[in-house]
This record gives structure tokens, C-alpha cells and sequence, in this order.
């Protein structure tokens, strides 16, 4: 209707088209973080939060690691792109992704071994996140203001 005020439109309108078949989609397989770790390459101290392009590591998981201490209250994760799963010693406290309002995560009252593994879900193609990079973008563990 919008486009007829402005131009003629074709007499006849094609039909609607058929929906695309959705085929069941059976998991057979996972993998564990231990058997991700066997596989990931040597680690690299990479300084300052890394995005996945500054690892080598494009379409892809990214773990990294860091001591965290007991008086370090929480981690700001920056900018999540696009998931962000948050261990302590092994244990899972949080996952953050993209759309999710805050990347702000309590830490426990522990010195441990913080690990985040990160996941690229894919390519945004239009508007202006257009090459974006993945990964995390900022973040640190600090005292709560």
C-alpha cells in the first residue's frame, strides 16, 4: 500500500512462498573444559585484555586467565563480545553475554585462578558494528565502588 501512493504497482502479486524446511538437529557430542583446554595451543601472555583477533584466534573460544585475590570485590568483563563464561578455581560464577545489560560480576572471597572463556557467536554483516572484533573489550577485577 505504501509504495503504491508513490509508484504503480505490478497487477499480479506472487504467492506466498513455502516455509523452509526445519529439520531436527540431534547433539550427539560435547565437549567438557578439560578436554577444551587439551586442545587450545600454548597459552600467550598477552597484557591487557585481548580481543580473539590478537590471538590468532578468529570464529572461535578463547580462554583466558588471571590470578584474582580475595579483596578483589568484582570483574568488570568491558565490552562482552558476544559470550563471556566466568570461572573461579574451576567452578562457574557467572556467564555474560552481548545483550545482557551489564558485564559486571561479583567475584568470591577467594585467591584463586579466574578463568573466562570466551565465545565468538558469529559475524554482525550490517549496521555499524560491521567488523567489530570479538572477545572482551576492557575489563579488570577490582573493589567495588
Amino acid at each position: 500500500e505504501v509504495i503504491g501512493r508513490y509508484a504503480p504497482l505490478p497487477a499480479d502479486v506472487p504467492a506466498d512462498r513455502a516455509s523452509a524446511p526445519c529439520p531436527e538437529v540431534r547433539l550427539s557430542a560435547w565437549w567438557t573444559l578439560e578436554e577444551i583446554r587439551a586442545v587450545l595451543p600454548e597459552p600467550v601472555n598477552a597484557g591487557p585484555t585481548p580481543d580473539l583477533a590478537d590471538l590468532g584466534a578468529d570464529c572461535a573460544l578463547a580462554l583466558l586467565s588471571t590470578e584474582v585475590y580475595a579483596d578483589d570485590e568484582v570483574l568488570d568483563l568491558g565490552d562482552v563480545r558476544d559470550r563471556a563464561i566466568v570461572l573461579v578455581d574451576g567452578r562457574p560464577i557467572a556467564t555474560v553475554g552481548r545483550s545482557d545489560g551489564s558485564s559486571v560480576v561479583r567475584l568470591p572471597e577467594v585467591d584463586g585462578l579466574l578463568e573466562v572463556l570466551v565465545e565468538d557467536l558469529g559475524r554482525i554483516n550490517y549496521g555499524p558494528l560491521i567488523g567489530q572484533s570479538k572477545g572482551l573489550a576492557g575489563g579488570r577485577a577490582h573493589k567495588a565502588a
